[in-house]
């Protein structure tokens, strides 16, 4: 998050690092490479993710909230360091936020949410430009993230967060 803007920078969990800003939080995710973005609204009982896609080729195979409550990234190696790094994709570390009761709103041609097994995981097929809102309610988590794994086309992205 910049300062008191609400986007997220985009973290690729193969290095830690982030592409350059664009302009207002617009970031360009390479294709067949999988993104963080952490919430830092901590300590709140309501989480929300928004997350906006500006190319109409943009792939995204899954986008999903995940969260823990394993200490975090404390060390000089930044987001792939500590107890459970932020970029983690060991299995266990991170867990999927799928709720029954969980809300994605979805907008523009080609973009998904599950249902069931991937209850709350958004996909878009490149067929437009478009996006989706969760709406995470009633989460104890002491961390939370949308985990982003773009497929064959990357593209612009902006991912803004809240907490209530």
């Amino acid at each position: 998050m910049h300062g008191n803007r609400r986007y997220l920078v985009p973290i690729d969990t193969a290095d830690g690092t982030s592409p350059a800003e664009l302009r207002h939080g617009e970031y360009t995710l390479t294709a067949l490479h999988t993104y963080v973005f952490l919430n830092p609204s901590l300590d709140t009982w309501v989480a929300s993710f928004d997350l906006t896609g500006y190319d109409a080729t943009l792939v995204i195979t899954s986008a999903t909230v995940q969260d823990t409550n394993h200490a975090g990234s404390q060390t000089a190696a930044g987001a792939t360091g500590g107890d459970v790094p932020d970029t983690s994709v060991v299995p266990g570390e991170w867990k999927n936020e799928r709720p029954t009761n969980g809300y994605v709103a979805v907008d523009g041609v080609g973009w998904t949410v599950g249902t069931g097994a991937t209850a709350c995981v958004v996909a878009s097929s490149g067929g437009g430009v478009g996006g989706a809102l969760w709406h995470v309610t009633l989460t104890g988590a002491a961390r939370i993230r949308l985990t982003v794994v773009v497929g064959a086309a990357g593209g612009r992205v902006r991912v803004s967060a809240a907490g209530k």
